[in-house]
């Protein structure tokens, strides 16, 4: 019972649904409206960069609408940004896209929220992502997320993949 436990587990974490936080959208696909959301456990007073970024080509639009801000930021800009700074959930760093910076003074026990949609005409592998980081005073990272990212493996396929180990790991729990 303890094996196949440890197996559903491993399988879990290898399907990415341990990275509850990250929205991973479809090639050619939409996460819908989604929320940020970030509770400050200390007082803050920093920048807030908002960004979307190409990761290994710099051709394919990706566009992140933000709109409480009225602002849509995409992968390819007639100015683009450095985004090698930033880097998507399997650690590929950003090449280029466009950043929206701001100043933001926060106490403890105080949220920041806005409002994100996510939208590509990019595949894998070419993960684009969106993210948000939020760098105090100190220039210290205080929070990154990766707010979605073009999914590395297509969500039907990981259902048939995660269903599949399911069976696997309950087949050989019946001839233990």
């Amino acid at each position: 019972m303890k094996y196949c436990l440890l197996g559903i587990f491993l399988t879990l974490a290898s399907t990415g649904i341990a990275q509850a936080n990250t929205i991973f959208v479809p090639s050619f696909g939409d996460s819908g409206l989604q929320t940020f959301n970030y509770t400050f456990v200390a007082d803050f007073t920093g920048t807030v960069t908002i960004g979307v970024s190409d990761e290994g080509d710099s051709s394919i639009e990706s566009y992140l609408d933000l709109p409480g801000y009225v602002k849509a930021l995409r992968t390819n800009p007639a100015s683009p940004a450095d985004t090698a700074n930033y880097a998507n959930t399997q650690n590929e760093h950003g090449t280029d896209g466009e950043l929206y910076t701001f100043a933001l003074t926060a106490l403890a026990g105080e949220s920041f929220s806005f409002d994100w949609r996510f939208h590509t005409d990019d595949y894998h592998p070419f993960n684009d992502f969106a993210f948000v980081s939020l760098v105090d005073g100190n220039q210290s990272q205080v929070r990154y997320a990766v707010l979605a990212e073009v999914a590395a493996v297509p969500v039907p396929a990981a259902i048939w993949l995660f269903g599949s180990s399911l069976v696997g790991w309950f087949g050989l729990r019946r001839k233990a």
